[in-house]
């Protein structure tokens, strides 16, 4: 798998199985330790770690100094990473925060001729509101909460041969159409072109958010229950897995569950 769907899958894990206990601010810097503690294991080359003003040394275009939660590199891709760990789920002033400073960021590495693909991935570990999912597919920004199994996974099980004998064909061809986009790099979201930038006015539309909305619902609901009874425990064995190349599988007396 590639570095976004593997963190991804690793994000979703945590999220899910290991969620943070500690209430607020020391749970929310350790649960930001926790998700920037994955990034190596899913396969990033360098990792930036909370604290960091800059993102791998490029200011952001404003002058601003942006903090990250974390970010990698594998490649030509660059991960830029927000974790949230709030009862209630994150903001919308935590979404649209992350949005315009990974963007002035982003300018900033396009300015400097420094090709690739950004990804912008925000990790909570309570579920996100439908209104703020459809604000994230339209602007590029990959969510993970732990009712939800990320897109890139779901379009990696939709990819297989036998898919379609599980689960609905049209649904399947649906979120090929609306994932793959909400799923791509800020390139194609914002594209540069000589000396400015291209963004389509029209897709995707707002009806294309909401059906998304609803496909990436029920198709995590049906892929777990199909799991549940195909392979019982599947991500649970992952999740043991994933904490042992963490921390040599010791959280259990840090506080969390």
């Amino acid at each position: 798998m590639s570095l976004l769907s593997t963190f991804s899958e690793a994000a979703y894990l945590l999220a899910r199985f290991c969620p943070p206990t500690l209430p607020g601010i020391h749970g929310g810097r350790a649960w930001e330790r926790t998700i920037t503690s994955a990034l190596l294991p899913s396969g990033g080359r360098a990792v930036q770690v909370s604290g960091g003003l800059t993102l791998f040394g490029t200011r952001a275009a404003s002058g601003v100094a942006h903090e990250l939660d974390g970010a990698c590199v594998e490649g030509s891709l660059t991960l830029m990473v927000e974790a949230k760990a709030v009862a209630d789920g994150p903001t919308k002033a935590d979404i649209c925060v992350f949005d315009r400073k990974t963007f002035d960021l982003y300018m900033a590495r396009m300015r400097a001729g420094q090709a690739g693909a950004h990804h912008r991935i925000l990790v909570s570990s309570t579920p996100v509101r439908e209104d703020l999912l459809r604000y994230c597919y339209l602007y590029g920004i990959l969510c993970v909460d732990p009712l939800l199994l990320p897109l890139p996974l779901l379009l990696g099980m939709a990819a297989r041969p036998a898919a379609d004998l599980f689960f609905d064909p049209v649904l399947l061809s649906e979120l090929v159409r609306l994932g793959e986009p909400a799923c791509a790099p800020l390139e194609t979201r914002y594209a540069p072109k000589g000396d400015s930038m291209r963004i389509s006015l029209h897709e995707p539309s707002a009806k294309d958010l909401e059906d998304l909305t609803w496909i990436h619902r029920v198709l995590s609901d049906e892929v777990l229950e199909v799991l549940d009874i195909e392979l019982p425990g599947y991500f649970e064995d992952r999740a043991e897995r994933l904490l042992s190349s963490m921390s040599g599988g010791v959280w259990a007396h840090r506080g969390w569950n």
